[in-house]
C-alpha cells in the first residue's frame, strides 16, 4: 500500500500530465486558427471550450485520462475525486445480537469523543436528522467487554426523495468487513485519506473509508456528486 507521500506524488503527477495534454491541445488549436481565418477561429475555439469544460466547474465530468473506463475522475483543489460506476451495494457486514441491558447511551458530544473524531457530517439545509438514540454495547449490563459500537446517523428532506445515512464503527468491533471498498480499483484521495466512492445507475451514491480508526459507510439518494463529496470532506478534517 502506498504511503501518504507516494499517494500525493501520484496525484500531482497525474494532474501535471493532464495539464500537459491540455497545453498540447491549445497549441494545435492556435495553429489551426491562424490558417483558417476569423470565422474558423470562433468555431474551433468554441468547440474547444465546450469540449474542454473550461466554462464549467469540476462536477465529475468524465476525463479522457481516467485510469478505469466509466469512472468520473477529476481534481478538486488538492483532492483527487474518483466516482466509480457500480450496479448497487449491499451491506453484508457481520452483525451481532444486541441486548437492551448492555446499551450505554451517548449524546453527540460523547459519541464524537468516543470515536475520536466528528461523525456528524455537514449536510444540505433541506435535510433534517432523524434524532436517533446513539451509544455502544458492553456485556454484563454495560460494565463488561465492548462488543458493538455501530451507530446509524440518518437525515432526509421530509418526503425521503433525498436522504443520507452514515454508518460508523471502530475498526474491529465487531470484526469489520469492508462493504465495497476492496471492489473499487481506483480510490479518491480526500485530505490525504483514501476514499472509495461509487454511483449506481439510479444515481445513488456510496462511500467507504477509515479515518482515525473509525470506519465510515455512507449512502445517499437524491444527491448531486458535489453535495456527496462535500459531506465526505466535512468528516475528514
Amino acid at each position: 500500500m502506498k504511503n501518504y507521500s507516494e499517494m500525493a506524488n501520484d496525484i500531482f503527477r497525474r494532474r501535471d500530465e493532464y495539464e500537459i495534454k491540455l497545453n498540447k491541445k491549445r497549441k494545435v488549436i492556435k495553429r489551426a486558427a491562424v490558417s483558417a481565418g476569423s470565422f474558423c477561429v470562433a468555431v474551433v475555439l468554441g468547440f474547444y471550450v465546450a469540449e474542454s469544460g473550461l466554462l464549467s466547474k469540476s462536477t465529475g465530468t468524465d476525463l479522457e485520462d481516467a485510469v478505469y473506463p466509466g469512472t468520473q475522475d477529476y481534481f478538486d483543489e488538492s483532492n483527487k475525486i474518483v466516482i466509480s460506476p457500480m450496479e448497487g451495494v449491499s451491506d453484508g457486514r457481520m452483525d451481532v445480537a444486541r441486548f437492551r441491558e448492555d446499551f450505554i447511551r451517548m449524546e453527540k458530544e460523547e459519541l464524537n469523543k468516543y470515536y475520536g473524531t466528528n461523525v456528524f457530517p455537514e449536510v444540505p439545509e433541506d435535510l433534517k436528522e432523524w434524532g436517533q438514540v446513539y451509544g455502544i454495547y458492553r456485556r454484563e449490563g454495560g460494565k463488561g467487554e465492548l462488543y458493538c459500537d455501530r451507530n446509524q446517523i440518518t437525515y432526509d428532506n421530509g418526503d425521503i426523495s433525498r436522504s443520507l445515512n452514515v454508518s460508523v464503527e471502530t475498526a474491529g468491533v465487531p470484526a469489520n468487513t469492508p462493504v465495497f471498498y476492496d471492489k473499487i480499483p481506483e480510490k479518491s484521495v480526500i485530505n490525504g485519506i483514501s476514499v472509495a466512492i461509487a454511483k449506481s445507475k439510479r444515481g445513488n451514491l456510496y462511500s467507504e473509508f477509515t479515518y482515525k480508526n473509525t470506519c465510515f459507510f455512507i449512502f445517499a439518494t437524491g444527491f448531486s456528486d458535489e453535495e456527496f463529496v462535500s459531506v465526505i470532506k466535512s468528516l475528514i478534517k
